[in-house]
């Protein structure tokens, strides 16, 4: 029980099942019940996103990710990623079977779509000051590994799927139409997604890119570990993919999970 490793898959389970239940509740139309367990599972939610942030910072041999700014940075980039994910399968569902969107729905998108500006405004601001800190006075460990995506290996995928794709270019589609067309909306979660992946992406690898015994002048060894991802992890990374939107359109096939309304 004093390992958040732990904890993150004992509050994930509970998680689940409390998503589970509800969801079931739903489609037996108990929707007092479905809220109790909605609510049972956002709290839940909340503090196992920010566990999982703590797996990060509380490491002390990896300056890049310690600190108490990971478990924040994890819960709000959770709620950015549900905000475009809703977005994104909602506007799919919509398509897919050919429906119109009412304007219930695109009043609810709207909020959605307004929400998720408001996480990509907070991590963008998050963002700004962790390169901030971690190149003002060269923090030994965190700076390299900083430097790396500023201006190193890992620039572009800083700069373009983080910044661009994650943040800037969502935030500014979802400003320019208030939130209102539903078509910029599905573009802006599209490039949200995009952009948490890389987000998830660096902040793993990047991580471990510094060895512990930079700084000591130690001969024939790195300053900076390499990685580029194998064959076998790109099958597997796309067969989740795969999966993922397999199991989506199965679920809009057998329980009609879009269907709230007359179409």
């Amino acid at each position: 029980p004093t390992s958040n490793i732990w904890w993150m898959g004992t509050l994930y389970g509970a998680y689940l099942f409390f998503m589970m239940i509800e969801f079931v509740m739903l489609q037996k139309e108990q929707h007092r019940t479905a809220t109790m367990f909605g609510l049972a599972g956002l709290l839940t939610g909340v503090v196992a996103h920010s566990n999982l942030g703590a797996v990060f910072g509380l490491l002390n041999a990896r300056e890049f990710w310690h600190g108490p700014y990971m478990p924040i940075y994890f819960i709000t980039s959770a709620a950015m990623s549900g905000c475009v994910a809703i977005i994104f399968f909602t506007y799919l569902a919509y398509r897919a079977n050919g429906w119109e969107f009412s304007d219930d729905i695109k009043k609810s998108l709207s909020a959605v779509a307004k929400m998720g500006a408001l996480m990509m405004a907070i991590i963008l601001f998050f963002t700004s000051w962790k390169m901030i800190t971690g190149v003002t006075g060269n923090p030994p460990g965190k700076y390299e590994a900083i430097q790396a995506l500023l201006s190193g290996p890992y620039a572009v995928n800083f700069w373009i799927g983080e910044v661009a794709l994650g943040m800037i270019i969502p935030f500014v589609l979802i400003l320019a139409v208030r939130g209102n067309n539903m078509r910029v909306l599905f573009i802006a979660s599209v490039a949200g997604m995009i952009g948490i992946f890389f987000m998830r992406y660096d902040l793993v690898i990047v991580g471990q890119l510094v060895p512990h015994y930079h700084g000591m002048g130690m001969v024939d060894y790195p300053s900076l570990f390499t990685y580029s991802p194998t064959f076998h992890e790109w099958v597997i990374t796309l067969g989740g993919f795969a999966f993922c939107g397999f199991l989506f359109l199965a679920g809009e096939r057998l329980f009609r999970g879009h269907l709230t309304e007359d179409h």
